[in-house]
């Protein structure tokens, strides 16, 4: 059975009228879309790929399970009418921005929106996957190895590695900074402390810097959501900062990088505070487990 029919039998098992979904790693699962810019949304008849007109070759090529609609102007009009006669929405809200959340909810005014987990469907493996996975054991020696640190020993000659994914990221930065200024601020903290960039779930940052190219050109290479929040949000955020008065003045919270880390965690353990180097703040927390499960 195509991977597809995993997402009807959870609509089935949820309750769920239709689901909306934004994770680019989940839509390529399930479709085999390669792609972003898109919202994969299924109901119990069909399962329909919205994109725009740069990705509609590849998408007809890559995702044969699915209807295929070019969206016009704004892609959550066209997702808000699938989804008209739907009582029970559910989406996969740890991919959605703020302003994201707050579109859908507009549009879909009176409907119950539910927040769902799709992290374990990718978890339950198929025949094939199970075929490439052994064939992956095989190259590396008979060897699987998970590595979750930068010190960890490599036990055999070819190693396979399986990295969790389960921290979070918070940025501040001045106004401009480039990818590779936001990249090689990060690397150099998580060198430091011992990580390993692979590890990254979230980056999070404050909603002024939602259109931060660098940050955001980032985050996609590192093929995670971006997180921004409010500076009213983040001044709730508990635990103890770093603050500073003139961040305070020009943002509105006295300390962006570890607040924003601190909110995209729910609630986790701080590994590494406020890190500053060139312009570039970074802080790391690490993803509270039962906001994992």
């Amino acid at each position: 059975m195509p991977r597809i029919g995993k997402i009807f039998d959870f609509l089935e098992k949820e309750h769920l009228d239709c689901v909306v979904i934004k994770d680019v790693n989940t839509i390529r699962y399930l479709t085999g879309f390669r792609g972003d810019s898109s919202i994969l949304y299924a109901d119990d008849r069909r399962a329909v790929l919205v994109t725009d007109g740069r990705y509609l070759y590849q998408a007809r090529a890559e995702a044969k399970c699915c209807h295929i609609v070019e969206y016009a102007e704004n892609i959550w009009h066209t997702v808000a009418e699938l989804a008209q006669d739907a009582k029970t929405v559910g989406f996969d809200g740890d991919y959605f921005t703020y302003n994201d959340f707050n579109t859908l909810q507009e549009l879909l005014c009176g409907k119950e929106l539910k927040v769902i987990d799709l992290k374990y469907i990718r978890m339950v493996k198929d025949k094939r996957e199970l075929e490439l996975m052994w064939r992956a054991v095989k190259i590396a020696d008979e060897g699987v190895q998970i590595i979750t640190g930068k010190d960890d020993k490599i036990v055999f000659k070819r190693t396979l590695k399986l990295v969790p994914q389960e921290l979070a990221v918070g940025i501040g930065c001045k106004k401009g900074k480039s990818a590779h200024e936001i990249e090689r601020a990060v690397k150099k903290t998580f060198d430091k402390a011992g990580l390993l960039l692979e590890a990254i779930a979230v980056v999070a940052s404050v909603d002024r810097k939602a259109d931060e190219a660098g940050i955001i050109e980032f985050a996609r290479k590192c093929k995670v959501p971006y997180k921004t929040y409010t500076p009213e949000y983040l001044r709730d955020v508990e635990g103890d900062f770093v603050s500073s008065a003139f961040v305070e003045e020009q943002i509105g919270v006295g300390n962006v990088c570890e607040r924003s880390a601190g909110a995209a965690s729910s609630g986790g353990e701080k590994l590494v505070g406020k890190t500053a180097d060139n312009g570039v703040t970074v802080a790391i927390y690490r993803v509270a487990q039962k906001n994992k499960e």
